[in-house]
């Protein structure tokens, strides 16, 4: 099921050509949800589906901007790219610690 979806979102980007568009096309998808939920073993078996490199950035060992484009700079195209905790490492004005 979870294959099939994917594969579909796939055979999509053709539309987004990048010499149409003049920039990168990529697609992200958000999961969020309580612990233990199953969010990393769906991450895994789209990685096992699509035999894609996954990339894990943890933005807490991230110092500023400048390192965060040189580390997707980095990042292997046809990769899937996993920032966990995101929650935990942006603080957004008006919230309390």
């Amino acid at each position: 099921m979870v294959g099939v979806r994917v594969s579909n979102a796939l055979a999509l980007s053709p539309i987004f050509d990048n010499r149409k568009v003049g920039k990168a096309w990529g697609r992200g998808y958000l999961l969020y949800g309580p612990t233990g939920r199953g969010k990393s073993s769906l991450i895994g078996a789209i990685d096992n589906f699509l035999k894609l490199d996954i990339s894990d950035l943890q933005l807490l060992n991230v110092g500023n901007d400048s390192n965060i484009r040189e580390l997707l700079l980095w990042t292997p195209n046809q990769s899937i790219l996993v920032i966990e905790d995101i929650d935990c490492s942006v603080k957004l004005p008006g919230l309390v610690d």
